[in-house]
């Protein structure tokens, strides 16, 4: 798949999808990658493989690996997934080169503003595709600007944080830990990362599609997309320490919210 729409300077973009059985620019994808998460660099092996399977090859999802190149350059990578069993997405990576970051599409605030949406509109297409409704929207995890190291991560942390509002993330009420890498992917880690047990404190939120029935006071839909990230992406089982403590926080702070 391919999609080409210009920039509000006449830039030629392109939605490339790499998933699948695209070899070139699946390289290119994982060039991009490891720039931009070179403390992440250990998924690579693993994502090489996954990446010449079919988007769905893993019945719980429908896969997405974008590559956007701008003016035939590389430009930026999306990577998301549709959650049928949930009707939902999972945000897991998106990241833009800093010379491509002003780019605009017209109708959009920014590039990363544009490539968001377009995963969303993505989503329904995937719902629609398994006869399902619109779907509730799309989870993704942000860092915390009270774990941050530095106030200057710490505001860098906050202002990312209103960035995502204004594209309409809301905040789950759920204390969440993210895992430290994912289950079943153990034949292509060292032991080093086998051996983590670190558990980091990060946001959980969604952007919600509108009509999809997002309901921040449903105290089971919390639980499920949840689920959706900690569950299904992450591979934890339900009785896993981690996710019995994240749903179990949902109820309080529901409750905490209540009484502000």
């Amino acid at each position: 798949m391919q999609t080409k729409v210009s920039g509000s300077n006449g830039e030629a973009i392109s939605i490339i999808e790499v998933i699948g059985d695209d070899p070139i620019n699946l390289e290119k994808y994982l060039a991009l990658y490891e720039e931009f998460f070179p403390y992440y660099d250990y998924y690579v092996p693993y994502m090489r493989d996954r990446g010449h399977q079919p988007a769905d090859a893993d019945p719980r999802f429908i896969e997405h690996w974008w590559l956007l190149e701008i003016n035939g350059k590389p430009a930026a990578i999306r990577e998301f997934k549709y959650v049928p069993g949930r009707n939902c997405g999972v945000a897991l990576i998106i990241a833009i080169k800093p010379e491509y970051r002003r780019v605009t599409v017209e109708g959009y605030s920014s590039l990363a503003h544009f490539i968001v949406s377009s995963s969303l509109e993505q989503l329904k297409i995937d719902a629609a595709s398994r006869d399902q409704p619109l779907p509730i929207g799309m989870v993704s995890e942000l860092q915390l600007p009270e774990t941050a190291g530095s106030e200057d991560v710490k505001q860098f942390r906050k202002r990312l944080i209103a960035v995502w509002r204004r594209f309409g993330f809301q905040q789950l009420p759920v204390d969440y830990l993210e895992p430290p890498y994912v289950q079943g992917t153990e034949q292509y880690l060292d032991e080093s990362i086998l051996d983590s047990q670190e558990f980091l404190p990060l946001m959980l939120g969604i952007i919600p599609i509108p009509g999809g029935g997002f309901d921040a006071a449903n105290r089971e839909m919390i639980a499920d997309l949840t689920r959706a990230m900690l569950v299904d992406n992450y591979g934890l089982s339900e009785d896993h320490w981690v996710v019995e403590r994240a749903l179990a926080s949902i109820s309080e702070r529901l409750s905490d919210s209540k009484n502000d």
